[in-house]
């Protein structure tokens, strides 16, 4: 029995000695591995992607010895600073695909428009004076006497009524005939040409610059940048811009009424040839298109100018400023004259 006891006290103490021993060389192996350092916050690459093109075009458009390329930076800048973060991306992702030293990818953000030209008619009927008819077809009868007016009623009324196959002495319904032959009211039909103009941003244009806001437009015009970290410089610059631009798109348009303005008074002066009258008128036509032909000359003279203007001259492109906003106001004047002369001349084709 006493041999037992102390082979199970020998056992015990064997056993805790082992178990302290374990225990030392598990505190010295957690001493001996360093603890896990805290894991660097990774940089955002598209943040530092955008941070290094907003650096570079300041640097280009304030410090740049490329004067082509000082003009490009800042245009890119304030382009820029209206976009969302999709189209800030793109941008900047093109910048680092073409390199620093090749802005030619920029023109895909600046002139890249598909126009297409689209015709609405209305036609507006019923019962109408000699004076509404005329002022429908856009005929200026400010120098007309009364017979010439009547000349010229009748002509308009005669195609009509050709058109329709009736005439007065089998249909009296299309005159209501009044004492004073001013008031004589005639039954007409007046078809309103209404033509605009579809613009359509180019395939390219549509990719590249994706990601501008509904409201560039406006805020470029307002000096409102949307992103406050870009300062857009020589602002009277881009008020300069803001306004040239649809002027000069406008022009574009005016051009080809122009062109087809001459047809149809070659058209108009071969109908009514000899026919009293309209001698006067033809020749008030060709006046009006030498107006129109002086208008589009000297806007082609002044954009040739502007486009020389540095960015950095306030006094010149506040000039320039007052000169085209009176350009705006003109092509609103002219685009008007075009659309009358072109309705009173249809009206006798």
């Amino acid at each position: 029995m006493g041999k037992n006891k102390n082979a199970i006290v020998k056992a015990k103490a064997t056993a805790a000695k082992t178990k302290a021993v374990a225990k030392t060389a598990a505190k010295q192996k957690a001493k001996a591995q360093p603890a896990p350092k805290a894991t660097a916050a990774t940089p955002d690459p598209d943040r530092q992607q955008l941070s290094n093109f907003v650096t570079s075009m300041k640097y280009k458009a304030t410090k740049g010895q490329n004067p082509e390329h000082r003009s490009t930076a800042q245009k890119l800048l304030e382009m820029y600073a209206e976009m969302d973060n999709e189209g800030k991306r793109a941008m900047a992702k093109k910048y680092v695909e073409h390199g620093g030293k090749d802005l030619t990818w920029s023109a895909t953000y600046f002139e890249s428009n598909v126009v297409e030209d689209i015709t609405e008619k209305s036609t507006r009927k019923g019962m109408m004076t000699r004076k509404q008819i005329l002022d429908l077809e856009g005929i200026d009868v400010s120098d007309m006497d009364n017979d010439t007016k009547n000349e010229c009623l009748q002509e308009l009324l005669k195609k009509l009524w050709d058109r329709l196959k009736m005439n007065p002495e089998s249909h009296p319904e299309l005159i209501e005939k009044h004492k004073i032959e001013a008031m004589n009211r005639y039954y007409y039909e007046h078809v309103d040409q209404k033509d605009t103009e579809l613009n359509k941003n180019s395939q390219e244009l549509s990719v590249q610059a994706a990601g501008f806001r509904m409201d560039t437009a406006q805020k470029m015009i307002t000096n409102r940048p949307s992103d406050p970290n870009v300062k857009i410089e020589n602002m009277w610059h881009v008020d300069l811009m803001a306004k040239v631009k649809p002027v000069w798109q406008a022009k574009a348009k005016l051009e080809r009424d122009e062109a087809t303005l001459k047809d149809i008074l070659c058209e108009f002066e071969n109908a009514v040839e000899g026919k009293k009258g309209f001698n006067e008128i033809v020749q008030d036509y060709e006046s009006k298109m030498e107006v129109l032909h002086e208008f589009l000359s000297q806007l082609r003279k002044a954009y040739a100018q502007v486009t020389k203007i540095e960015a950095s001259d306030e006094g010149t492109c506040t000039t320039a400023l007052s000169e085209w906003t009176t350009f705006g106001e003109a092509m609103l004047v002219h685009q008007q004259g075009v659309k009358q002369m072109m309705s009173g001349m249809r009206a006798f084709l």
